[in-house]
């Protein structure tokens, strides 16, 4: 199946307050990682061309708390309506809080990719 909208922007609806709020809390429970010695990389290797490649490098923190989820899960749920996915959505994912050090020289970056089969540029 081809999707006929590959995303869904929703420019403004998190205030700036809540986002300080929320990349607050992705810093401090990166901080609390660290110094209990949690592996926070943020990896992930693909198959490209024949070769695995890594398509990001950063660090990277799970945020389950309720009040996140009760913010992002009706954008998602709109989404889903909208863009005509129509997927039946049970439950979702921590979502992701990522720090990428600057440049790929520099030693951080998230390439393009696909997550999965069923998207517009899939055959």
């Amino acid at each position: 199946m081809k999707l006929r909208n590959v995303s869904v922007n929703y420019i403004g609806a998190i205030k700036p307050d809540i986002c300080e709020k929320i990349i607050s809390l992705g810093l401090s429970k990166i901080d609390l990682a660290k110094r209990e010695g949690i592996s926070i990389e943020g990896k992930t290797p693909i198959q490209r061309e024949k070769k695995e490649v890594n398509i990001r490098k950063s660090e990277v923190i799970g945020l389950n708390e309720k009040w996140i989820c009760e913010i992002f899960n009706p954008m998602l749920l709109d989404a889903n309506k909208h863009a005509g996915w129509n997927w039946q959505i049970n439950s979702s994912e921590n979502m992701q809080f990522a720090i990428y050090h600057g440049s790929k020289e520099n030693g951080g970056f998230y390439d393009w990719h696909i997550d999965g089969a069923s998207d517009l540029f899939s055959a």
